[in-house]
Order: structure tokens, then sequence, then C-alpha cells
């Protein structure tokens, strides 16, 4: 070995600019990863561990090389910390270069499902026809996870069929279809349409979904075409009755917590509350939480009565009439009531489930800890029931909604 190293000729400066390229191609990689959407939040709730792990193994090369630099080190040592240096860099810059290069690659190939479900056309919303009673019924669940290996597909598809066969008028899943962004996305669209037959389908993006920047594969799998906001994260649309709007939803971009909801969004979501008449029931979809029950994650953190999107987006819903707010995120149903506005967690769809919580909000009317589903909204006209209901349909808690307030005429 000392005649190895003795033969070897390295410059240390060289050696030291080699073992460079490792903190230098993991800084662009992480810098890269929170710049996509939800990243942020990904690092603050998610994987801020795993960042400063990926960094400080990027260091120790360097570390290696500037050793070598030492004064009164044998020859043989200050070779052999230099070769180390270099050569550890130049493995973990390779490694995470070809990392970086392999999801980029999976980002942009070009794919198509060979299946997928029926969109619900925005524009058109929930027609019901003026010559018919005004009924009307919706199904909302959230967090499928279907890429996973630990997710429930069965009890999933369960609940999606029973919506097929109820005939509901749409179906809306608020995220989570994937495990890692990247993969998977074929397997969910040809379960998604075996699942919901000819139901029209509204999906919404989860935190999940946009890992690795999965944006651009949920995008291809559910083409969104035009929206009111002109952004394909948030938007709204109608439930109308002939000419008259029963109900509108306002789909609002929250992944990990409001890292997404800049001020065009929160612009956009305030005028859009604000213009739509007081007699429309206002609905809130969202994957990331408000009010909720829970437990600490294992980092820590509380996975229940999210501080970020109760201070930041809820006092909007509380300030312009919102009746209803149903989100995901949290792999539990649940009903609360938090300053007059009802609050649906329903991420039931076949994700790992939530274990009964530590934590009760104080806010919590109704769990269902330990069930898969989701939630059946019925609407005779503007008066408004929601059902929660297991994976095979059955029904679990009934509660309503109070009627909005008419406009008052102008005199």
């Amino acid at each position: 070995m000392n005649e190895l190293l003795a033969s070897t000729r390295l410059d240390p400066a060289l050696a030291l600019e080699l073992a460079l390229s490792a903190p230098l191609v993991v800084s662009g990689l992480l810098l890269w990863l929170y710049n996509l959407q939800g990243g942020p939040g990904l690092f603050r709730w998610g994987a801020s561990q795993a960042f400063f792990w990926a960094w400080g193994s990027a260091v120790f090369p360097v570390l290696l090389a500037l050793a070598g630099f030492l004064p009164g080190l044998q020859p043989e040592v200050q070779r052999s910390l230099s070769l180390s240096g270099a050569g550890i860099g130049l493995f973990i810059s390779a490694s995470f270069g070809l990392l970086f290069w392999n999801w980029r690659r999976l980002i942009r190939r070009p794919w198509d499902p060979l299946r997928r479900p029926v969109l619900l056309n925005l524009e058109h919303g929930v027609k019901l026809p003026p010559d018919s009673d005004p009924v009307w019924h919706l199904v909302f669940s959230s967090d499928p996870h279907f890429s996973s290996s630990l997710s429930d597909a069965g009890s999933g598809m369960s609940f999606l069929r029973w919506a097929q066969k109820s005939q509901v008028q749409a179906a809306v899943v608020l995220g989570d279809f994937v495990e890692d962004g990247l993969h998977g996305w074929g397997f969910v669209t040809g379960l998604l349409a075996d699942g919901l037959g000819r139901v029209p389908f509204l999906p919404v993006l989860g935190n999940h979904d946009a890992l690795l920047g999965g944006t651009r594969l949920f995008l291809r799998a559910f083409p969104r075409g035009k929206t009111n906001s002109g952004s394909p994260w948030y938007f709204s649309w109608d439930l109308s009755w002939g000419k008259k709007i029963l109900a509108r939803f306002f789909v609002v971009h929250l992944l990990w917590g409001t890292e997404t909801f800049g001020k065009a969004q929160r612009s956009w979501l305030e005028k859009a509350l604000e213009t739509t008449p007081q007699e429309v029931v206002k609905i809130a979809l969202s994957h990331c939480f408000f009010a909720a029950s829970g437990s600490k994650e294992p980092r820590g953190r509380a996975w229940y009565d999210h501080p970020e999107t109760l201070a930041a987006v809820a006092p909007l819903f509380e300030k312009y009439g919102v009746s209803l707010v149903i989100s995901g995120h949290s792999h539990a149903l649940e009903e609360l009531e938090r300053q007059g506005v009802r609050y649906a967690v329903v991420g039931g769809l076949g994700g790992t489930l939530a274990p009964e919580p530590s934590y009760v909000s104080p806010f919590s009317l109704w769990r269902g800890f330990g069930s898969f589903g989701g939630l059946e909204l019925k609407g005779v006209g503007q008066a408004v029931e929601l059902v929660y209901r297991d994976a095979l349909g059955r029904e679990l808690h009934r509660s309503s909604l109070p009627i909005p307030p008419r406009s008052e005429p102008q005199i």
C-alpha cells in the first residue's frame, strides 16, 4: 500500500478542487428540490434531516482533502488524505448527479396514459337539468397512495366502485395518488378509470404527487384545461340547476401547509369568495387540512389543528361565509366546526390509516379513525347533508349544513 501511495502523484490543490465537486452538486440538487412545488413544505415537514444528511456527507470529502494540507504529516498520510478526499468527492458528485439526471429524465419523458377517468369539465361544472328536481350528490375522498406497497388499494377501489354504482354526479379526490411523484401514474389512471367508469372526476394535487417534480406527470395524467383563475392548481367550479348556481367549489392549493399560498392565490381566493352571491353554498377543497385531530409525527411535529392554514387561510372562509371545507392529508375521517365553518377530513381512500389520535381537537364533532372511505354530499337545492361512508358505502355518520342566508334585495 505504501508503495502504491508513494507512486501516486496528486497535487493537494487539485484534490481539494475534486472534493469540492461533491458539495457543489449536492447543493444544486437540494436547491432544485427546494424550489419545486411544495419544496419549502417538504423541507419543514418531511425531509429536513435528509437534506442536512446529504449536505453533511458532501462536506466530508472536502474536510479530508483539507486535512492533506496540515503541516507535520508524513507524505504518505498527506497523499492518503488527498486521494481519499478527491475519490470520495468524485463518487458523491457522480452519484447525486446521476440521481438528478434520472429524475429529470423521468419527469420529461414523453408519456400519456393508456386509460384515464372521465375528467370533470371545469367550465361546465355540474349542471342539473332545469326540468328536474334540484337533487344532487357528489363524493369526496383523498390520499389513496395507490403506488405504495403499504396502500390498501382494494378499499380505495371499493369506495370508488360504490360511487359509480350510486350514480353520483361527480367524484373528487384531494391528492396523494402516488407516493413519490415520479412513479405509478399509469397504474393510478387505470385504477381510477376502472373504479369510476363514466363518473366525472376531479383530481387535486397532493404533496406526495408533487415530490421530485411530479407536477408535470400529474398534468399529463390529468390534463387540466382552462380554469377561471389561469392556474391549474387553484380555481372554482359551479354546481347549477338550470341557470341558478346552487353551490360553488373553491379549490385551494395547499400541499404541506401554506408554502404554496402566495399573494396571487390569496388575491384570487378573496376576490372569488367576495363576488360569490350570499345565497350560494360555498365549499372549499384542499389537500392539506385545517382543523383536525391527530398525533405528533415521528419528527415531533404536530399533525393536527394545522397552525399555518388556520392562521393564513381560515379567516377568509370565516369572513366570506364558507359553509364547508373538505381536505385530506390526514389519513382519517373526521368532522369538525370552528368559527362557524364546518371542516371535513376525508383521507380514507387507501393510504395507511392514522392511529387513534393522541390529541383530540376541541373543534371535533365526530371521528372515524380506523375506517377507509370518504364523504358523500347530498343536496336538495341549497340544503346539504354530509354522509360519511366506509369503503363499502355503509353510512358511518350524518349531519347537515345550515342553509345560506338569501341576499337582501336591492331597493
